[in-house]
């Protein structure tokens, strides 16, 4: 499954949008609908962003309408002439890599409406890590990331994150813990991948994360992943899950789920907290959804409130 993740302020801070893609010609049709701030949506801006396989193109328009475009050049960097002597355009296209201000590529840090999967790829070479401001991957969270070419020294200040780390996950890299910004004051933990559910018994000095960067880069861990999200078509909040989660209430999305992502695993649905009473289809069927895009399941769940656990199988 190919993913964009776009994030309103350069350098990957602020609210952030993951947009997913089975094939080629899908992705998010109208950025209207996910509030990158309380106040603002993603269609309203924004100056990042992470590709982590696929070739994406960029619209003015909702629907994938009026592409952003530059001038095509040859080796030498030459505009290319057409048989009427014009110049010919191409759609600007963002392959795998990380960008941490879009408008180095032509971009424009605002009036982007929809984003669309043009072509495959393959995945880029991309250390990731990411942090929860509540214990077992719980309430916000905030992703960061590394390569060869562009490593961060992120002050956490920078993303409401300063202090308040309490759960990690390292999908791949080894990364440094700070307790002071600009990664200058006492290095108090090194951290490879792994689930890391609680800082603090863990003895990874919880809440007093101010920066971090990437020491070098190691194999990714293979966790399954599932993305809850509380609007239909990927829109709007959304929650991570790793291995399970046995109370839905604490993320907030518990009584309001309308569409899925399952980046991997087969995964299972449960009316209750801690994993009572496994949910249905319309039909009866226990459900078990794997790998997929889910943009709308109404036609599947019975009651869109009444999801309250989740595990892998």
């Amino acid at each position: 499954m190919h993913e964009i993740i776009i994030f309103t302020w350069g350098k990957f801070q602020g609210g952030h949008h993951h947009i997913y893609a089975d094939e080629i010609g899908q992705g998010d049709p109208n950025l209207f609908r996910t509030k990158a701030l309380p106040t603002k949506n993603f269609s309203d801006g924004f100056a990042s962003a992470v590709v982590l396989s696929g070739n994406w193109t960029f619209y003015k328009k909702i629907d994938f309408i009026e592409p952003y475009d530059k001038v095509l050049t040859d080796d030498d960097g030459n505009p290319v002439i057409d048989a009427n002597g014009d110049q010919v355009m191409v759609p600007i296209t963002l392959t795998p890599g990380v960008y941490k201000l879009i408008s180095d590529e032509g971009l424009p840090l605002y009036d982007i409406l929809s984003i669309k999967l043009e072509a495959t790829a393959a995945e880029a070479v991309i250390s990731e890590i990411i942090l929860f401001d509540h214990i077992n991957f719980q309430g916000s969270h905030h992703h960061l990331f590394a390569t060869d070419q562009f490593d961060i020294h992120a002050n956490l200040s920078n993303s409401w994150f300063n202090n308040i780390t309490s759960s990690i996950i390292v999908k791949r890299g080894i990364w440094e813990l700070y307790d002071g910004y600009e990664c200058s004051a006492a290095l108090f933990n090194i951290l490879g991948p792994g689930m890391y559910s609680n800082v603090d018994v863990a003895g990874y000095f919880i809440d007093d994360i101010s920066s971090l960067k990437r020491d070098s880069d190691c194999p990714e861990i293979k966790l399954n992943e599932i993305i809850l999200f509380d609007h239909q078509q990927f829109g709007g909040k959304h929650h991570h899950i790793f291995t399970q989660d046995k109370d839905l209430t604490k993320s907030g999305i518990s009584d309001k789920l309308y569409s899925i992502i399952v980046k991997s695993g087969r995964w299972a649905f449960y009316n209750e907290k801690n994993f009572a009473s496994l949910y249905s289809t319309k039909s009866g069927d226990p459900i078990k959804l794997s790998k997929g895009r889910y943009d709308d399941i109404s036609d599947e769940f019975v009651d869109l409130e009444a999801v309250s656990s989740v595990r892998q199988l």
